[in-house]
């Protein structure tokens, strides 16, 4: 039997979920609040398309995409967080 992280099927799955997940908090959607609008994760959509169509047309390698997303998770929580605390 095969495990979680030799399942093709569950590596795609955590793809795309890492993926939706990256949209919605580039789109503003905070993590703390959870206030965003469908307009606001589109656009966080385009924008993480344009960055991986880039990095492919770039001839970057495809294993440093997940990467890449990791790191735009980590600034969209880091500005929200210090946006949130700006307005406190």
């Amino acid at each position: 039997m095969a495990t979680a992280s030799q399942c093709p099927i569950w590596g795609a799955l955590r793809t795309q979920v890492g993926l939706a997940v990256a949209a919605v908090l580039v789109g503003e959607t905070s993590l703390f609040g959870g206030s965003g609008t469908v307009a606001g994760t589109l656009i966080g959509a385009l924008f993480l398309t344009l960055v991986l169509n880039g990095m492919n047309l770039l001839q970057i390698h495809s294993s440093w995409q997940p990467l890449v997303t990791g790191v735009i998770i980590i600034l969209a929580v880091w500005i929200d967080n210090r946006t949130r605390r700006s307005d406190a």
